[in-house]
């Protein structure tokens, strides 16, 4: 399993970007299935994972919301179902973000989150450049190679700043894609309208080390961005020559995909993500690479499916009963070996939001406002509202149908009733109270009857 962190998928060429950021997955998914329209379940990157990991949307695992440290462990993780089949288990992290802290830990033999670079401009944040990852999971499976394996990468290049490395850096500068300057000014992080503070590039700084200029230029951002990609799509080009290398490339189910997406601009955010359910946020990329026993009978699968998918379809393929877990993604196999499949509700959610996306349609809202907020960023006022978008068609969200009441009638009720048992099982994990949760005083009458 390869996690691409912050990785939206109309910045891929293999899916149609005009920039060719990722000419070897491209060669890849000639061996592959593409799935044109996956949807990450949340736009934040701990408890993002932590669904791939369980299968289970974030309301329904211990994680939560937010990137804490500290929580319980994960329950119900792929990696102990398959350590206790008597697979290795490494995984192998580019981020502090996903320390073994987390909880994420369960079930992996080797646990490696050994980040020592600092960000640019939030130095006790550590993290560490993809190629050093990938040494790091090569040199474990070295000598694991003959035996069954779960080897999970996770990659954090493009996930912002973006500072792909030298020659990455000048792929995309002022090339036939450039567009007329925009320029936007430094905000805080979570607030809309500009860079957030985090993300600035090319700062000058003070002697106390406050900002005193930086790239303003919307441009350049997103050259870096693209320009990460490209380096990332080089790294995991490094892991299948390897696999191959090591004469274990066709027994191998490889998947590649992201935690989620990136604003760009959309709604007036720019180069941020967790605020949202929207499409620029949750659609990511979704290669399978299925090992030999396995024939694909559709290389590019059209309808829409959730990364919450990939555990049931691990365990399908190594043959375990899964049904009894309650998991909530589906396998997605019968996607792969036949054409008929059955409609598929898909759910994204932060703390503030909720997406349901549908074959046809995405519907977003605003959850009720959160008994005890878990995220320190809140959704935009501007968003806080029902929208529909027919997202095939419109895949950018740009043009809201939500006046068609014929659909909202039909989408909305969905929506709540995830909605409801989401704040349900949330509260429950968590132990938490509200004020129409918590128990009435009993009355002398009830008291005696209960007696």
């Amino acid at each position: 399993l390869v996690t691409i962190d912050g990785l939206r998928a109309d910045h891929t060429s293999l899916y149609g970007y005009r920039r060719d950021t990722t000419p070897k997955l491209r060669e890849l998914s000639k061996e592959s299935a593409r799935f044109v329209w996956a949807f990450a379940p949340c736009s934040y990157t701990a408890p993002s994972h932590a669904s791939m990991l369980t299968s289970k949307y974030p309301s329904f695992h211990e994680l939560g919301f937010f990137n804490e440290f500290g929580k319980a462990r994960i329950n119900g993780s792929v990696a102990a179902i398959l350590h206790g089949l008597g697979y290795a288990t490494g995984a192998f992290l580019s981020t502090i973000v996903l320390r073994r802290t987390t909880g994420l830990d369960i079930g992996f033999e080797h646990y490696d989150d050994e980040c020592m670079q600092p960000e640019a401009n939030r130095p006790e944040i550590l993290w560490r450049r993809g190629a050093d990852t990938l040494d790091a999971a090569l040199q474990w499976l070295e000598p694991m190679k003959a035996d069954d394996c779960f080897l999970w990468i996770h990659l954090m290049d493009i996930h912002g700043p973006y500072t792909p490395p030298h020659p990455f850096d000048r792929l995309f500068v002022r090339d036939d894609y450039w567009q007329a300057e925009r320029s936007l000014e430094c905000v805080r992080d979570g607030e809309v309208g500009g860079v957030p503070a985090y993300q600035v590039l090319r700062a000058s700084r003070d002697g106390l080390g406050s900002i005193t200029d930086y790239e303003h230029d919307w441009n350049y951002y997103v050259s870096q961005y693209d320009g990460s990609i490209r380096y990332v799509d080089e790294v995991i080009s490094t892991l299948v020559k390897t696999l191959k290398r090591q004469g274990i490339w066709d027994d191998t189910l490889l998947f590649i995909t992201a935690d989620h997406g990136e604003a760009m601009g959309e709604n007036n955010i720019f180069f941020f993500h967790g605020l949202t359910v929207t499409l620029d946020q949750i659609r990511v990329p979704l290669l399978i690479k299925p090992p030999k026993g396995i024939t694909i009978r559709r290389r590019v699968v059209e309808s829409p499916v959730s990364t919450l998918d990939i555990v049931p379809t691990i365990l399908e393929i190594v043959s375990y009963d899964y049904h009894f877990l309650g998991l909530q993604g589906r396998s997605l196999l019968p996607r792969l070996i036949r054409r008929q499949t059955s409609p598929h509700y898909i759910f994204s959610e932060t703390e503030d939001q909720c997406s349901l996306v549908t074959d046809q349609y995405q519907y977003l809202s605003a959850k009720p406002e959160p008994a005890n907020r878990e995220h320190s960023f809140t959704l935009p006022e501007s968003l806080r509202r029902e929208m529909v978008f027919e997202y095939k068609r419109d895949p950018l969200g740009g043009r809201d149908i939500s006046f068609e009441t014929r659909i909202l009638s039909k989408l909305r009720p969905i929506s709540q009733q995830f909605m409801g048992l989401a704040q349900l099982a949330h509260d429950r994990i968590r132990g938490v109270q509200t004020a129409e949760s918590a128990p009435s005083p009993l009355s002398i009458e009830d008291e005696a009857r209960l007696r």
